[in-house]
């Protein structure tokens, strides 16, 4: 009654999860550029906005190719 379940295991596991991500996110400071084939996979499980999300904050997606400033 009082003891912790496997949902709220669940949602500890999750909420760290999702914590971890943000601060490996803020942590590498990039934006991944999303690919087709990804896109085309999440829109099917209709995982599309959580695709777009994790590329935005740099965990999936393809790296984004910086350039190098001349007069660094």
């Amino acid at each position: 009654m009082f003891g912790i379940g496997f949902t709220e295991w669940f949602l500890i596991i999750f909420v760290a999860g999702m914590v971890f991500l943000f601060i490996v996110a803020i942590s590498n400071g990039g934006k991944n550029n999303p690919t087709w084939p990804g896109i085309i996979i999440s829109f099917l499980l209709n995982m599309l906005l959580l695709y777009l999300f994790l590329c935005f904050i740099g965990v999936m997606g393809e790296p984004r190719y910086q350039r190098e400033d001349p007069y660094d």
